[in-house]
């Protein structure tokens, strides 16, 4: 593998992970103003945005080529099982 594609990669990779973690963190908000239900507007709207975005960067990274795709897809995944060992030990310090 060349140091240009390397670099790609790696690049890709964390600006996926970065959109991740984006992403999961107004996930997050989401839900707390589903569970709150003083305003539905407010949640739906958010809940547009977040997968507009979702969809919008992943459509950028597919027009720039199956390298950059699929290095912002395996950071935007790391970012999710991050969430997911977030969430899991946020809940077992609950009970």
């Amino acid at each position: 593998m060349s140091d240009t594609l390397l670099l790609t990669v790696i690049s890709y990779a964390a600006v996926g992970l970065a959109a991740g973690l984006a992403y999961f963190a107004v996930l997050r908000i989401n839900v707390r103003l589903y569970l709150d239900g003083s305003a539905r507007w407010r949640p739906l709207i958010l809940h547009g945005f977040r997968i507009a975005a979702a969809v919008a960067l992943f459509w950028v990274l597919a027009t720039r080529g199956a390298a950059p795709m699929l290095a912002g897809l395996i950071g935007f995944l790391t970012a999710r099982f991050a969430a997911q060992r977030w969430a899991q030990r946020w809940k077992e310090e609950r009970l």
